[in-house]
């Protein structure tokens, strides 16, 4: 424990650490304030009117709280629809003929018809908050709908892209999953905002959580190297293994005590400032979030949580890895500030399927958490479908023993340099 204590003490009390540790606490407290996508020049602390806007929205959005069924959907759709269909909203009689003829000109009647009194609206009501409020609503209330038109379309990739059993069995899990939501889950919805913008930071932990574990970490082994105090270490008392155990459990210490603090600071400024309403409300967004998994918001998060600890433990193994095979901290902290910044570089193989299931496994990826849960991606295997987010946590976990076992063999017995 003593020889543990004074790894930590090395890791925190070095001048690099304490600048690294102020500027990312300063860069995580920027990410938990800054604007949302709704409006940034609302929505972030430099507005004067930040919780009179969080306020308001939590009003609007507790409004149509409930459990999404006909009813609730027939219930607003039947308010949005009222204000559509009042004259009183409409543009006048030649502002009508002008959009028919100039807008909407090279439609059929059937077709124009079709789109509703919806393009008449004056544009002051049209972005109002009173109708635009609905909007949202109106798109939940076809979460079922999408859910199964999701289903159905996947099953038809799957056996389109492989014909035989194997296109059969990815199709009947995607049919069995989201069928189970579109006919048996009961989502919810509910003002969320909190848990989204919770969720959301964890794309800043490589830069923030991930930065200081590389910086700690990555002279854990490669240090000793370089300043030829390896031959002295693994020639004292505890040399070839209480000091080795030291390390290695300093270093998974360090990067569980980082993750906390980040964490636990992140979820009392978010939820402070933004709320803790609607855990209960579903989470896929059916654009770049289909998840098959029938979590609500609180669930999501509960396995984001998980996840992202596995993460950092996951950054922490790979970087004393690094260390421990590199013979300078210089290549260490190289390669691993390569890894921290892949993340910003996906976007250039984003039409490779295989480079994104390759990139699912990365360390750094594994600590964004949420990210890898968004989507259906099964792999087949031995005859099932294997969720490859189930692959992804079992990997995580083998490669973390591996570079346990790996940092303490490599350093025990590597060759010391005269």
């Amino acid at each position: 424990m003593n020889l543990m204590k004074f790894e930590l003490k090395k890791m925190l009390t070095t001048r690099v650490m304490i600048i690294s540790m102020v500027g990312v606490f300063l860069l995580n407290l920027y990410s938990v304030l800054l604007g949302e996508q709704y409006d940034p020049s609302v929505y972030c602390a430099s507005a004067p009117a930040l919780q009179t806007e969080i306020s308001r929205l939590q009003e609007e959005m507790e409004y149509f709280a409930g459990e999404i069924n006909a009813q609730w959907a027939e219930k607003y759709r039947g308010e949005a629809n009222a204000i559509r269909n009042d004259p009183a909203n409409f543009v006048s009689d030649e502002e009508k003929e002008h959009i028919r003829r100039d807008v909407y000109g090279n439609l059929t009647d059937e077709a124009f018809d079709e789109i509703g009194n919806f393009k008449y609206l004056r544009e002051s009501v049209l972005h109002s908050r009173e109708y635009q409020k609905y909007e949202d609503a109106e798109f939940s209330a076809r979460f079922y709908e999408l859910a199964e038109r999701t289903g159905l379309t996947l099953a038809e990739t799957y056996r389109y892209r492989f014909p035989g059993e194997k296109g059969d069995v990815l199709a009947a899990k995607a049919e069995k999953m989201y069928g189970y939501m579109a006919n048996e889950y009961t989502a919810y919805y509910n003002y969320d905002w909190g848990w989204h913008k919770f969720r959301n930071l964890h794309l800043t932990y490589p830069f923030t959580i991930g930065l200081i574990i590389l910086i700690a970490l990555a002279p854990l082994f490669a240090s000793e190297y370089s300043g030829k105090t390896d031959a002295l270490l693994l020639s004292s008392k505890h040399g070839k293994k209480r000091l080795i155990h030291a390390k290695i459990g300093a270093g998974f210490l360090f990067a569980a005590l980082s993750w906390a603090i980040v964490t636990l600071t992140n979820i009392v400024l978010v939820f402070s400032i933004y709320g803790t309403q609607g855990a209960d409300a579903y989470w896929q967004d059916w654009m770049v979030n289909w998840s098959p998994f029938p979590w609500n918001q609180l669930q999501i998060t509960l396995v984001t949580l998980a996840t992202s600890f596995l993460g950092a433990l996951l950054v922490a193994g790979f970087i004393m890895l690094l260390s421990a095979f590199s013979k300078s901290q210089f290549i260490a902290l190289l390669t691993g500030i390569i890894l921290l910044l892949l993340p910003i570089f996906s976007f250039a193989f984003s039409g490779s399927e295989l480079f994104q299931r390759i990139y699912n496994f990365l360390p750094t990826r594994v600590l964004t958490a949420f990210v890898i849960w968004q989507d259906f991606s099964p792999v087949y295997l031995f005859g099932r479908a294997v969720h490859i987010q189930h692959i992804i946590i079992v990997f995580s976990f083998a490669i973390i023993m591996a570079g346990i076992f790996g940092c303490f063999y490599k350093f025990k017995n590597h060759q010391v340099e005269n």
